[in-house]
């Protein structure tokens, strides 16, 4: 096997597909890789660089993939925060995908939801999805047991909608993240 045409020297990670039922098919995929023209910061353990964005690449006919890599244009989806781990509705027109330190959970990672309006050709401001990010108990430095946000992330939605599987470090699980 060949790595992908597209693939880069940082972390591509996350693929999912996205079909909108027009023109292209797309792989959706959260990668590090440095943007132009900007000064990039770096994580100090794995050296990539900290922010992390959504990108597309067109399927073609064959089921290959294009070179041509484009990052959703979008400062709603791909803040200035950890973005990424996007997966998307049967229909193409929903997007659920991860924020890490946005307003809701500024130390970890929480789960939104942004609808596409094929008219526009653009993706919503991105909504919390209090219905699915929940909280976990912790103990502060003063002893205080007290509630924060759960790290909810990394969402996969069936073909059908019906179901969303997710990530946590909520109380119950056999792990860290279950």
């Amino acid at each position: 096997t060949q790595p992908a045409s597209f693939n880069s020297e940082a972390g591509d990670r996350f693929p999912s597909f996205l079909d909108q039922r027009q023109e292209d098919v797309f792989l959706a995929f959260t990668s590090s890789r440095p943007l132009p023209n900007k000064r990039n910061k770096r994580n100090v353990v794995t050296g990539e660089p900290k922010d992390e964005d959504i990108y597309l690449v067109v399927r073609e006919n064959d089921s290959t993939f294009g070179t041509e890599v484009e990052r959703i244009n979008n400062k709603k989806i791909n803040t200035k925060k950890n973005n990424g781990s996007a997966t998307f509705s049967g229909d193409g027109l929903t997007m659920y995908f991860t924020i890490c330190g946005s307003k809701n959970n500024r130390n970890g990672c929480s789960i939104f939801e942004s609808r596409y309006d094929p008219v526009k050709k653009k993706w919503a401001k991105p909504v919390f999805m209090e219905s699915v990010n929940g909280t976990r108990t912790v103990i502060d430095d003063r002893g205080r047991t007290r509630q924060v946000p759960a790290e909810d992330r990394q969402p996969f939605i069936t073909r059908d909608g019906r179901t969303l599987f997710f990530v946590s470090d909520r109380e119950g699980g056999e792990g860290r993240f279950d």
